[in-house]
């Protein structure tokens, strides 16, 4: 649930729009739990957009 919790506030923060209960509910979280969640969505990130541009040069060779 606390990684759940986490992984929303980083999703949150990457969007830049949170509400202000939800803000500050993000304080009981460890910054470690912060921490690896931005981690883990940055690495999804990655992946997706290395995936999205495989597909696109690769259909644009032939």
């Amino acid at each position: 649930m606390r990684l759940w919790a986490a992984l929303l506030a980083v999703l949150s923060a990457f969007g830049g729009v949170r509400k202000r209960q939800a803000a500050e509910s993000d304080r009981r979280l460890k910054p470690y739990e912060i921490i690896a969640a931005a981690l883990l969505l940055a690495l999804l990130l990655i992946v997706f957009l290395l995936w999205v541009v495989r597909r696109v040069t690769h259909g644009a060779g032939g």
